[in-house]
């Protein structure tokens, strides 16, 4: 993704391609991330403050990586945001911003809930936002179907973490369709069969806002889920039975499940 959108893309992040640990010699911006160059669900994600730092998290970052490559990537600090969005014939027919809100304390941005409507975004950001997805698609040539992107605001400037042409990995189409009344889900799968999109995807924001938040546990605790509160929730999954062991995924803070409530 970094070397297709280029360095001339302005919201790109500086990034360095690791294949051994002689070329971190090459970089000397901190504090950096550092990341498989192939892997997901923030495993093997380090914040590096130093050089020593890179030593130290190296060997447990490549073991999440297939092919043995890393990625440093120069440091965002600011708020979270995503954005759902869906393409045809490589035009947005439909975007939704939400404020991404991670734990602190963690370094790869380990999810604790989202809200909608956004709060961090104003009517300008949200249309310069839209400049930067455009560019996005049509550089990636994604011509149809739901996008997700995930984007740092740094001093207001939007800065991609991802993007990727599918729904995102967090339910977020569920909390999209309370908040709408657009189903991304089930439009996805009528654009696939019918070749079809419905009009009315281009809808104002309810002004009424909600959350998903997710129940989160350290790996290798027993779910308890009486010990959560909650308000009355839209929607609640849980991920595991009662009593059940915790399996370690990134290795901080897992998701045990979510509710979608209305936000106070």
């Amino acid at each position: 993704m970094r070397a297709a959108l280029g360095s001339g893309f302005e919201w790109n992040i500086p990034y360095m391609l690791i294949k051994t640990a002689a070329d971190i010699q090459l970089w000397h911006e901190y504090p950096c991330m550092l990341k498989p160059a192939d892997s997901q669900g923030q495993r093997g994600v380090f914040r590096l403050d130093s050089l020593t730092d890179f030593y130290r998290y190296y060997d447990t970052s490549l073991k999440f990586s297939r092919r043995k490559e890393l990625i440093v990537e120069k440091f965002i600090d600011g708020p979270e945001i995503s954005v759902n969005a869906y393409v045809k014939d490589h035009q947005f027919i439909f975007m939704q911003t939400t404020d991404r809100i991670s734990f602190p304390g963690y370094p790869s941005g380990i999810i604790k809930k989202h809200q909608i409507p956004s709060v961090r975004t104003t009517p300008a950001l949200e249309r310069y936002i839209r400049d930067l997805m455009e560019q996005v698609i049509q550089t990636l040539d994604i011509a149809n179907g739901p996008v997700y992107f995930q984007l740092k605001l740094s001093n207001n400037v939007p800065m991609l973490i991802e993007v990727t042409p599918r729904l995102d990995g967090c339910h977020l189409w569920r909390l999209i369709k309370y908040h709408t009344g657009v189903d991304l889900l089930a439009i996805t799968f009528h654009h696939l069969i019918a070749n079809k999109v419905p009009f009315q995807l281009l809808v104002a924001n309810h002004p009424r806002p909600y959350r998903l938040e997710f129940f989160s546990e350290k790996p290798g605790a027993a779910v308890n889920r009486n010990q959560y509160t909650y308000p009355p929730a839209l929607f609640l999954e849980w991920y595991y039975p009662a009593g059940e062991t915790v399996q370690p995924i990134n290795g901080y803070m897992e998701k045990i499940g979510y509710y979608i409530a209305e936000d106070n």
